[in-house]
């Protein structure tokens, strides 16, 4: 999984809340929410923008600190289907 893979997916649980009507996060009701991408940040981090309703605005911000062992072996068996080309 990439940053902005889980930065897509933490956007769908929160539009997830926002959209609940009858959920307790009241303040939340009304939000707005973009990837950094769509909002325009000049970052290649990966992360969404959260924009309540009375204006206030907040960043969550998704970076990558390890790549697993896993994503290693695809990128090598990758590496090795191309050279196979």
């Amino acid at each position: 999984m990439t940053a902005d893979e889980l930065a897509e997916v933490i956007e769908d649980l929160i539009r997830a809340v926002v959209e609940d009507e009858e959920g307790d996060a009241e303040e939340l009701h009304g939000a707005r929410l973009s990837s950094f991408r769509h909002a325009g940040l000049l970052t290649r981090n990966a992360g969404v923008v959260i924009t309540l309703a009375d204006g206030s605005e907040f960043q969550i911000s998704v970076v990558q600190s390890r790549i697993s062992d896993r994503d290693d072996e695809d990128t090598a068996a990758d590496d090795s289907d191309e050279d196979a080309s």
